[in-house]
């Protein structure tokens, strides 16, 4: 018995070894590759820190909408399901999950906002590259640009309710 205990951490050992050598290989040519960021920008010889950022962060929420949310509530739902935890829970308990339920539609709304803005962005973008007037192009970067601040802040904020 000592000795197949023996044994048996002898192959655990092994194996360990094997997988942290074996491993990263592994999955850096059949895994999954959650750990990179794929954009929308195009392929060019520099961007700057700032819009990688910004594009980084829009893209992954984009993502989140389209592949991770599970269900857009719609307010038909999002009434049903306060009225379910008005029947099934009593006091406190009640206000937390009432509470807990209205961050997470606060939360989808959100993140459905900033993606919507997220795919209007190239037209944004076209408008001020298209605009001929100077001073003009001048107030719709400056609006763009606080726009972006506060997606980004929002998606920053949120952040932590963006899960599957």
């Amino acid at each position: 018995m000592k000795r197949f205990r023996k044994f048996k951490r002898l192959i655990s050992s092994i194996r360990y070894s094997i997988g942290k050598i074996i491993g990263p290989i592994w999955y850096r040519f059949f895994g999954y590759k959650h750990h990179i960021i794929k954009t929308s920008l195009t392929p060019a010889v520099w961007y700057d820190t700032d819009t990688r950022i910004l594009y980084a962060v829009m893209d992954t929420v984009k993502w989140y909408v389209d592949n991770d949310m599970m269900d857009i509530w719609t307010e038909e739902a999002q009434e049903e399901e306060l009225k379910r935890v008005k029947e099934e829970y009593d006091g406190e308990s009640q206000t937390q999950q009432i509470a807990q339920l209205q961050h997470c539609f606060e939360a989808d709304q959100i993140a459905l906002e900033i993606a919507a803005w997220w795919e209007n962005y190239p037209n944004r973008e076209k408008e001020i590259a298209e605009e001929d007037n100077y001073r003009k192009t001048d107030v719709l970067e400056e609006k763009l640009y606080e726009e972006e601040q506060e997606m980004l802040i929002k998606a920053i904020k949120y952040r932590n309710t963006m899960w599957s």
